[in-house]
């Protein structure tokens, strides 16, 4: 935590205080410093809380000026008597404090000097003689300036360039978690809510947005004007809380959805000049979203608009401020023509996300961070389940299932996993509780309750919680006590809790007894680093569990059943079900529960039957996808053999639905990365060239009109592991794809740009040059991104270090694309490894360590890097690193810890895996005919060569 100076002065009347709030050397006494956190109390004292803020703040932003003035007068009332007010101030220079009794005349209460510590970020005031009744009002007025920040944080700056290349500067906001008290000083914290009057004074030429809608434009003598956002036009004032508070200054356009009568909601979307066109599809959909959304909890949305904002520079994906939702411009706005499937699919559950929080998170709010997966989780999974019933044939559910509850049980098997309900109180401690346990645990943990006590118990449980709850906060207890008098299951208290206040999930044992036709289930902690299971047997969870068979039922029936807690076992016997013992069973329908099922031998060959010579379509292709990733991690934990895995994905000659192949891939993505030291890698190569050509045979490489979104990301994963294991077709395609684009102009197909992009980089540093020129001329973020993920795929090591070396000073790099570029080339292999740990040296000679961490954080950098150290050269390269780094203070000593727990992890899973991922590819799958040479004809290599000349001389 960095440490600040206090200055203090005293004008005649003694009542006007200067304050300079600097993160610089403390050394006046009125800063607290040097206190150990864990003894730190961040959370207000609880005597007064604010009624209504009145804010004014001016910028000349126009002008390049980063530089703000403020004033903010509270409205507060005390809750008992008291002698201080505290609020939260960041990086502000307070110029002067007043406060007065609002009862009768207003007279001014004298104050002592205003005191500021710099760690818990409190400005307090305290009374020169008496105490503020309780149950009273008081109106506390602090004047103030402070710099638009440059991190994304907080109230900051961004710019862009226009259709003549000037640069236009503009102001935004991101609160959440803790940052509205950079902008103007409050009361930070999430369950404290109020109203708001906003004044915000701007040159003519910008807009101003906030979250009311605009009541007034005022003419200043000046030329400025002071745009006035207030509650002033609405049927009812809003109490919301500090973090959803939002403004934007800008120069932009917008497109807009009018209002057909007075009770209608306004829709909007701004963005840049240049890029409105791209803004229709969000305008569209969003009404979509919010009417399906509305519809479902019956809870009417309470403000007269809504607008949404693509901004050029922002720190998360999107923010939902009450009535003006901000995103990054790749979040937002989308070309119909040239933009991928996948940025359609990722920007619209992106603004699902975002509309549900106008009842998660807005309307009822987390009484504390501690309960933060509340709106995330809520708002993920109304991603799935809104989009869904507006584009049910793009199958959205289906994809969560992969990039959300699979994504999630693998983070929460690891050894850094967290419980859902965790009380922090550091703003650093309560950011990092913005994390996948949040987003998807709690997204995945709440579409398990939904399939539980089925969609009109959910639903009606919801609703109550949004009526009972509205316009204030909520806590776990009340939500949980909600579900269970909504649903009539008095137990559903303690189920819930068993989930949400213990780390990791469980893996659900069946063992079968075929001679009295029943089976029993256990469960235990799911750890996936072998031998580590110290301690799981403390932990036990209540299972709402189901399950069908492939017995004697011409139609899949599912059964319900719950494994408590306290028991250690459960038996499950015959009953609407019957099966004999030739019959498999499969637990966790369409993967609707979080947990992993492993199943004794004989039933795990029962399953590989049918998929292999059976009608494997009587599996649900979830459950496909779910045998795939459970049987794939059980061995990766050295809980089940890898024979089982592999067997079972020899149905995939098959298969041609998206879901089992990617997560099949997903799956060895991991063993082809750590599987390369071994002496029997070429084996598994093959044994990849076969599967991939499968894959290639299925879906081509032409996009079909009409045909199913699933295929199309099918051929993308197609191509990049062709490509990466250096297959002859994939190789003629990409560089034709590549020469014709080139030579004629002709547009890639947007479906397939990521692929082709990556593999050519991957093939030639020549589309590497060409690529980065791309990147550098356009303005079109989701291109940006794309060259930037196909960047690190470059197999030149030369290009990849001066990229990284210039990037601090690189002013066509925007803040935001820094620490993606890092994970792009880390993540290419090897040479990307030593690329990123070569310049992190370098910046460590050129630059402070405060000056580094104002460009990239790199704790998160470090940590996706320690999943991909592969070879013994790279461990120890890495392991020097990081202690360099820890001196250097770019990481702190946890990060370091679970770097050296993440690369042992990985290298002893070769020692674990070694032999039976060999014994499986010797003795079953080459033992049973499949060839070890390429059976695919090869395109000539001279072909390929002179189309590389070819372009080459274009240019």
């Amino acid at each position: 935590m960095a440490k600040g100076i206090v200055r203090m002065f005293c004008v005649p009347s003694c009542l006007f205080f200067i304050i300079q709030i600097l993160l610089t050397l403390a050394d006046a006494q009125n800063v607290k410093v040097g206190v150990e956190q864990e003894t730190i109390s961040y959370r207000l004292p609880n005597e007064t809380f604010p009624e209504h803020y009145e804010i004014h703040l001016t910028t000349n932003i126009h002008e390049g000026n980063f530089t703000f003035t403020g004033r903010v007068e509270i409205t507060l009332v005390t809750r008992e008597e008291t002698s201080v007010i505290v609020v939260h101030a960041r990086q502000l220079t307070i110029t002067g404090v007043s406060l007065w009794n609002t009862l009768g005349t207003p007279t001014e209460i004298g104050t002592h000097p205003v005191e500021y510590d710099v760690v818990t970020e409190f400005v307090t005031v305290r009374l020169l003689n008496g105490v503020l009744e309780s149950n009273q009002k008081f109106l506390l007025s602090i004047e103030y300036n402070g710099e638009l920040r440059e991190d994304n944080l907080g109230f900051y700056r961004s710019s862009y360039r226009d259709a003549n290349d000037q640069l236009v500067w503009l102001a935004a906001t991101q609160f959440a978690a803790t940052n509205a008290r950079h902008a103007f000083p409050c009361y930070d914290e999430p369950h404290i809510k109020a109203t708001y009057e906003i004044y915000i004074t701007h040159d003519s030429s910008y807009s101003a947005l906030s979250n009311y809608p605009l009541f007034e434009n005022i003419d200043n003598i000046d030329g400025s004007v002071t745009s006035r956002f207030c509650s002033c036009n609405i049927h009812q004032s809003i109490q919301f809380s500090s973090y959803i508070v939002g403004f934007v200054i800008a120069k932009f356009d917008y497109t807009i959805s009018e209002r057909t009568n007075e009770d209608d909601i306004e829709y909007r979307v701004y963005s840049r000049p240049e890029a409105v066109n791209n803004t229709k599809y969000a305008l569209g959909l969003v009404k979509e979203l919010l009417d399906v959304i509305q519809e479902t909890v019956k809870v009417d949305y309470v403000l007269p608009k809504l607008y949404q904002v693509a901004l050029p520079d922002f720190y998360f994906n999107a923010m939902e401020n009450w009535g003006l939702i901000t995103y990054r411009e790749e979040r937002l706005l989308f070309d119909e023509q040239s933009a991928p499937y996948t940025n359609r699919i990722e920007n619209s559950r992106t603004m699902a996300h975002e509309v549900a929080h106008k009842w998660f998170g807005n309307l009822v709010t987390h009484n504390w961070w501690s309960f933060v997966w509340f709106k995330e989780g809520f708002a993920r999974f109304f991603e799935q389940y809104a989009f869904g019933r507006i584009r049910p044939e793009w199958r959205i559910e289906d994809l969560f299932v992969l990039t959300d509850v699979q994504n999630a049980l693998f983070t929460d098997s690891l050894f850094s996993t967290r419980q859902m309900t965790l009380y922090k109180e550091s703003p650093s401690d309560i950011l990092a509780l913005y994390d996948n346990i949040a987003y998807a645990k709690g997204g995945s943990f709440l579409r398990m309750f939904y399939y539980v006590l089925g969609e009109e118990a959910f639903f009606r449980a919801v609703t109550e919680l949004l009526n009972t709850a509205k316009f204030r906060a909520t806590n776990e207890d009340e939500l949980f006590g909600i579900f269970a008098n909504a649903t009539g299951e008095s137990d559903l208290i303690d189920t819930m809790r068993s989930w949400t206040h213990q780390a990791g999930y469980p893996v659900v044992n069946v063992n079968r007894n075929y001679q009295d036709g029943t089976f029993t289930l256990t469960q235990r902690k799911f750890n996936l680093i072998p031998g580590d299971d110290a301690g799981t047997e403390d932990f036990a969870w209540s299972i709402p569990f189901n399950f069908f068979t492939g017995g004697k039922n011409e139609s899949l029936v599912v059964t319900k059943g719950f494994f408590s807690e306290e028991s250690d076992a459960l038996t499950v016997e015959q009953s609407s079900q019957n099966w004999s013992s030739e019959n498999w069973i499969i637990l966790n329908h369409r993967e609707t529960g979080f947990y992993r099922v492993n199943y004794d031998e004989p039933n795990w060959n029962l399953i590989i039957s049918e998929l292999n010579e059976g009608n494997f379509k009587f599996i649900p292709v979830m459950n496909r996808a779910q045998l795939i990733d459970d049987a794939f991690n059980l061995a990766r934990a050295n809980k089940l053999s890898y024979r089982i895995p592999f067997r079972l994905i020899e149905y995939l000659k098959n298969e041609t639905d998206y879901i089992p192949w990617m997560t099949t891939l997903n799956a060895l993505s991991h063993i082809n990365r750590f599987y390369v030291t071994s002496e029997n890698y070429e084996l598994f190569k093959d044994y990849l060239t076969k599967l991939i050509d499968t894959l290639y045979n299925r879906v081509l490489l032409e996009d079909l009109q009409d045909e199913p979104i699933i295929n199309k990301y099918a051929r993308t994963l197609a191509i990049n592991w062709g490509c990466e294991l250096d297959l002859s077709w994939c190789k003629a395609f990409v560089i034709q794809t590549m020469n014709v684009h080139a030579i004629y102009g002709t547009v890639i197909e947007p479906n397939l740009r990521s692929a082709v992009y990556c593999s050519a980089v991957r093939y030639d540093s020549f589309y590497f040059s060409q690529l980065y020129l791309d990147f550098l001329s356009t303005k079109d973020q989701t291109e940006r991104k794309l060259i930037i993920n196909a960047l690190g795929c470059s197999n030149h090591s030369t290009a990849l270090e001066y990229n990284l070396l210039t990037i601090f000073n690189n002013t066509n790099f925007h803040l935001q694309e820094i620490s993606p570029y890092f994970t792009s080339v880390y993540s290419g292999g090897p040479l990307g490894m030593m690329a990123v740990m070569k310049s992190i040296r370098s910046f460590m000679l050129r630059y402070s360590a405060e000056e580094i961490n104002k460009k990239v954080g790199f704790g998160g950098i470090i940590l996706g890097m320690a999943q991909r150290t592969t070879t013994e050269e790279l461990r120890n390269e890495f392991a020097a690193l990081l202690e360099e780094m820890l001196s250097f203070g770019l990481i702190g000593s946890s990060t370091v810890e679970t770097a050296q727990k993440y690369v042992k992890m990985n290298s002893d899973w070769l020692i674990y895996s070694d032999a039976a991922i060999k014994d499986y590819l010797v003795n079953d799958y080459y033992g049973i005919g499949h060839a070890t040479t390429n059976s695919r004809s090869y395109v000539s290599t001279f072909i390929i060569l002179v189309s590389v000349l070819a372009i080459k001389a274009v240019f």
